[in-house]
């Protein structure tokens, strides 16, 4: 019987290895406090890859604005930069920053009167999720050398592991230690690091498992994966 499937190969072809740049299966949630019109510029593999705006202010609606740079990049191209990309958000809300396809390294500048920010250091108040889809223990390390030990284990497909993809584990990076510091996932499960200073992790395969089970292998892209579906619940 011939399949339909999506799956997005490429979050098995480019899984994160840090904080630096966004892969496939890596999603910043960047806060924007302050009322302004920010201008986005986005650079993949060293080179540039297109400019979105977003517009922040208290007559938005909207607590996050999702934009996809792999769809901005692509789109681009195909459109000569004809196609500009704008987005609103109250301030408060989050730029939430991914790619949802293919295996291109991004950064995002992300510039307005007073602010200067760069995803390739993360700021105290930014989220970094992470879909780490390689069972095996990981080990995830701030600039501080804080540590956290991550062990994955193989997707089913029970129903209490498809219901466990929509719903993130969290960890806070803080100045000396990570928050807590061991945590147990399932493969493709949103792993969520709250920042709580400025700076950067590095991830690492420390210990691969083999996969026992074909399931992942008809994974549907509709899951986080997909787009974003954490929304970080603001007080």
């Amino acid at each position: 019987m011939k399949s339909n499937l999506q799956v997005n190969t490429s979050l098995f072809k480019a899984e994160p290895t840090g904080s630096n740049y966004l892969v496939s299966g890596m999603v910043v949630y960047h806060p924007l406090l302050e009322p302004g019109v920010y201008q986005g510029t986005i650079t993949k593999d060293e080179t540039a890859a297109g400019d979105f705006t977003i517009v922040c202010e208290s007559a938005s609606a909207e607590t996050q604005a999702n934009i996809d740079l792999y769809l901005i990049d692509t789109s681009l191209a195909a459109n000569a930069g004809q196609q500009p990309f704008s987005f609103t958000i109250r301030p408060g809300g989050y730029a939430v920053l991914y790619s949802s396809f293919g295996e291109g390294k991004y950064t995002v500048a992300l510039r307005s009167e007073k602010t200067d920010y760069s995803t390739a250091k993360l700021q105290k108040g930014d989220l970094l999720m992470l879909l780490l889809m390689k069972p095996g223990t990981y080990q995830v390390e701030g600039n501080n050398h804080q540590t956290c030990s991550v062990y994955t284990r193989e997707l089913t497909n029970s129903p209490e592991d498809i219901e466990a993809l929509n719903q993130t584990v969290n960890v806070v990076l803080g100045e000396q230690v990570f928050d807590p510091a061991e945590v147990n996932l399932i493969q493709g499960q949103g792993l969520v690091i709250h920042f709580d200073v400025n700076g950067e992790v590095n991830i690492d395969l420390i210990e691969a498992k083999a996969v026992q089970d074909s399931f992942v292998q008809e994974i549907r892209t509709k899951h986080a994966w997909e787009n974003p579906k954490y929304k970080y619940k603001q007080s």
